[in-house]
């Protein structure tokens, strides 16, 4: 609530908590992998980490690495996740289950496009950033209309996740990279229907990390 008796919205955006293809650099997409027991000790720390913050609703990714991820706070919040198909992963077509070495041995040119201009490339029989970025845009506003001045958690995945964020930011796709998104992060956006979002969090892992960790002595 603002000074003035404004209602905000919050948004409390997360990326689902560690796999094994994360730990191999494996281009996961549409393909349903589950957590790894790191993951798994992760989304309980998570959950840990809200604990006592009224939640409105919690949705998620219907892949399950998203869903695991948001079942310990549910279950804290004595809430239903609700799975959404606008927050479900980038498709990266032929790309899914290839390691980033295989990917650029095999596509070198295609891969080089991803790095160097993401917004523009389409991987093979997959999803431009563009078309994702838009539904999941259009998931939050309905979420946003559904809640309006209530506290809502989203567990996703990390490109939509840097989506969202550009997003609310009025950020361009080129910043794609520009975003750090790590495993079981949380992000955390205020949201004004006259003035829009604010970001009060980004990338937040203290829950699981000390900061002292990240920075440099």
């Amino acid at each position: 609530m603002g000074s003035l008796g404004e209602q905000f919205a919050q948004v409390i955006l997360i990326r689902h908590g560690e796999t094994a293809w994360n730990q191999a650099q494996t281009f996961r997409g549409r393909k349903d992998i589950p957590l790894n027991a790191k993951g798994k000790e992760q989304a309980k720390k998570l959950a840990d980490s809200l604990e006592g913050i009224s939640l409105d609703g919690i949705y998620s990714s219907p892949l399950q690495r998203a869903l695991q991820t948001a079942k310990p706070l549910a279950e804290k919040c004595n809430l239903n996740v609700v799975p959404m198909e606008a927050f479900n992963d980038l498709s990266f077509g032929e790309w899914e289950g290839l390691t980033r070495t295989e990917v650029e041995k095999r596509y070198p040119e295609a891969f080089r496009l991803w790095v160097e201009s993401p917004q523009d490339y389409v991987c093979p029989g997959g999803e431009s950033l563009e078309g994702a970025r838009q539904r999941a845009k259009d998931g939050l506003d309905n979420l946003l209309q559904k809640h309006d001045g209530g506290t809502i958690a989203i567990v996703t995945h990390r490109v939509i996740l840097k989506l969202l964020l550009l997003e609310a930011l009025g950020l361009d796709n080129k910043k794609f990279w520009h975003l750090q998104q790590d495993n079981c992060a949380l992000n955390v956006l205020k949201h004004d229907s006259r003035k829009g979002f604010t970001l009060v969090r980004f990338n937040e892992t203290s829950h699981l990390h000390p900061l002292k960790e990240f920075l440099r002595r």
